[in-house]
């Protein structure tokens, strides 16, 4: 019944009733976090979620916990993540492009338990 929703222009996270068409909670991102996209976590009550400043946090909508997984600061131009997948409660899938060349882009496949990124 509940529904994670992002806004990505106050950065944070809603979780929304289906059948109350109620905001039953609202959880902060932080640290200027504006979400591209997001995903929930298979048999968990997390969800994953991607911004343009190539950030991968997770939430937890129970506690509310807001937890940077992976970054991609590491590059010099840090890429615009995109897409966020979900596989199961240990693996997801990220994509992403170069900033202003959208050809050229990339997939990546995060290990959510050691944060180890790999590319897919």
């Amino acid at each position: 019944d509940t529904l994670a929703v992002s806004s990505s222009t106050a950065g944070e996270l809603f979780l929304v009733s289906r059948d109350k068409r109620e905001v039953l909670k609202k959880i902060p991102l932080g640290d200027g976090v504006k979400a591209e996209s997001l995903a929930c976590v298979p048999k968990t009550r997390k969800v994953l979620v991607v911004d343009a400043k190539g950030h991968l946090c997770e939430v937890n909508c129970e506690t509310s916990e807001v937890q940077r997984v992976a970054s991609a600061g590491h590059h010099q131009t840090p890429p615009r993540l995109t897409s966020v997948c979900a596989w199961d409660s240990k693996t997801c899938f990220v994509a992403g492009a170069e900033r202003g060349k959208k050809t050229k882009c990339a997939c990546w496949k995060v290990d959510l338990e050691s944060n180890k990124v790999d590319e897919a």
